[in-house]
């Protein structure tokens, strides 16, 4: 074995794999750290109020504007739910923290579980946000996880 860790060739063999070793540890850390980084630059409902309220009145409309497609993560409760005759699907109102209130139009084939979910049901939402006003946030490209 002591023979063998003379070798300039085993000796390159063995640096190779160990160098390989270090690279894909880094690289799995990293993978973890951007996914970190990602989950939390998921906004609430209440940021997106306190700076639509910092601004004049006439400033929030299209300043809420460019809050369209920026991603959420939310544990919200159901609230209520309704069929909109205009959309042909449910709407269902949620909220965030009992005090923010976010809405979106459901898929009651993908989510079925709506069907019999009652009233104060919590769960978490997954989407984008659609619109934002002072009073409520209304999401797109929804994913639930109940």
């Amino acid at each position: 074995m002591a023979d063998m860790l003379k070798n300039p060739w085993v000796i390159g063999i063995l640096s190779s794999v160990i160098a390989g070793l270090i690279l894909l540890r880094i690289g799995k850390a990293r993978s973890s750290t951007e996914k970190e980084n990602k989950a939390m630059s998921f906004l609430s409902p209440g940021q997106v109020i306190r700076e639509l309220d910092k601004l004049p009145p006439l400033q929030r409309e299209s300043a809420a504007k460019s809050y369209d497609g920026i991603p959420v993560s939310l544990e919200v409760t159901l609230e209520d739910a309704f069929h909109d005759p205009t959309m042909g699907k449910p709407r269902i109102i949620m909220l965030h923290k009992r005090n923010y209130q976010i809405s979106t139009f459901v898929d009651l084939e993908q989510y079925p579980e709506f069907r019999v979910m009652k009233k104060g049901h919590k769960f978490r939402v997954e989407a984008e946000i659609a619109s934002a006003a002072l009073g409520d946030m209304t999401l797109k490209n929804c994913k639930f996880y109940f």
